[in-house]
């Protein structure tokens, strides 16, 4: 779980704020993004990448959280 959390922190550091620093006239956390240029950044393979990428990440991320929910239940269910 450590491993996907990091993955996580350090790919929002290096890849996506210097990414929307570069290519966003404005960018507010959970709630918006505007993009300097539209089509450009719809053509943007790089962008659409590190969607894909971050996807994966984030499903890994997931992935530890339920494995980890299931392994609590079933401590949690001995202890009673």
């Amino acid at each position: 779980m450590e491993h996907e959390v990091n993955d996580d922190n350090i790919d929002l550091m290096n890849v996506w704020l210097p990414y929307v620093r570069k290519n966003f006239k404005d960018f507010d956390y959970r709630n918006y993004a505007i993009p300097k240029n539209y089509k450009q950044l719809s053509l943007d393979s790089e962008f659409l990448v590190m969607l894909k990428i971050n996807i994966n990440n984030r499903e890994g991320t997931l992935t530890e959280l339920t494995n980890m929910q299931v392994t609590l239940r079933n401590l949690i269910g001995k202890i009673k």
